[in-house]
């Protein structure tokens, strides 16, 4: 490189000016790992990192990654209902009366026309509110803007890291729930609403069993479904943890009367049979896995996914105010949403199976 040349980028970077994206030219300072290796490319967090005159600027940012899944998988959301209430009501009605037996009347039987009425209850769920705030100064705009041109968008990351809280918010109340709230219950944890555990049915891994065990699973689990609620319904999804979903995967072995396969596959076609419903689905979640899960097991989920057995609400969606400044220096923005857990309308059509 050219001596004047070098000296004039010295100058300018000394000056403070970083319209060519330097922004010093001290050398990488060699962090280490926990097993003392050092780490070339390691540096701290923020904006102002140390480069050289041989480094480019990547006109990207690596965002962090989560495990995420879509909660109308597994439950039906309703949006927009009640936006601003405090709580929904629902309520269910019960027959009141004798017999059919009892109405019969003719050829020496009792003239006596039976009653029958309908009851009614309620069922209250209440709705929550979430907010956060986004903030930013003048400051961190010009810095963001210094670094190769503006190749950080402060605004928009700091919102698509807000967004994300929310959407990892919703995704753990779909599935678990929030402990301390009242009826804030997921798809997991619905025995507190009434959903029965089973603990007898499967003691282990699905993933782990013959082509007849699994098909007698099958016909157990329907079994005790359809006697769990007085054979009113048959189920349509089946959550299961996300180890089994991939141990399910594999193929029988060649001695199987199904080598050619998958265990999944084979478990699928079975239940899909029983119910006679060739939509029925098997669904994964690490939820379930009791190392994922504050329930002490591994659970699993059996249940009617319709919006007459069970519901979510997200009264208002992930929605964000205009920045807004009172002094021309610090700028704030709220995001806010609305929503709640998951109510079990008919919770005698959800069984768990747990060990």
């Amino acid at each position: 490189m050219d001596t004047n040349k070098l000296k004039n980028m010295m100058a300018v970077i000394e000056s403070g000016n970083h319209s060519n994206g330097f922004i010093s030219v001290v050398q990488p300072s060699g962090m280490k790992d926990v097993k003392g290796n050092v780490l070339m490319n390691a540096a701290p967090s923020g904006f102002q990192q140390d480069i050289d005159t041989l480094t480019a600027i990547k006109q990207e940012v690596i965002e962090q990654k989560f495990y995420t899944l879509d909660p109308a998988a597994f439950t039906p959301i309703v949006t927009g209902f009640g936006a601003y209430s405090s709580e929904s009501l629902y309520y269910q009605n019960f027959q009141l009366g004798g017999n059919f037996e009892e109405g019969i009347s003719g050829h020496g039987t009792s003239t006596k026309k039976t009653k029958t009425d309908v009851g009614y209850d309620a069922i209250n769920l209440p709705f929550y509110f979430w907010h956060a705030a986004l903030d930013y100064g003048l400051t961190e705009i010009r810095q963001a803007a210094a670094n190769n041109g503006g190749a950080i968008r402060l605004i928009e990351q700091k919102e698509r890291a807000n967004k994300k809280n929310a959407d990892l918010g919703i995704q753990k109340v779909a599935q678990l729930g929030i402990s301390g709230l009242d009826k804030v219950d997921g798809i997991l944890t619905l025995d507190n609403q009434g959903a029965a555990n089973n603990t007898s049915i499967i003691v282990g891994s699905l993933s782990s069993r013959t082509a007849t065990e699994l098909n007698a699973i099958a016909r157990d689990l329907i079994a005790a479904y359809r006697l769990n609620c007085d054979y009113t319904a048959f189920p349509t999804t089946f959550v299961i943890s996300e180890a089994d979903k991939l141990g399910l995967s594999s193929s029988f072995d060649s001695a199987s009367p199904q080598p050619l396969v998958t265990k999944f596959e084979f478990l699928l076609k079975a239940f899909r049979e029983q119910t006679n419903n060739p939509n029925f689905e098997i669904v994964a979640s690490v939820y379930c896995d009791t190392t994922q899960n504050d329930l002490g097991e591994t659970r699993y989920a059996l249940y009617n996914k319709d919006i007459d057995t069970l519901e979510m609400n997200v009264n208002i969606p992930y929605t964000s105010t205009a920045f807004a400044t009172a002094n021309g220096f610090d700028f704030q923005s709220v995001s806010y949403m609305q929503f709640s857990g998951i109510i079990a309308k008919r919770p005698k059509e959800i069984l768990y199976f747990s060990y």
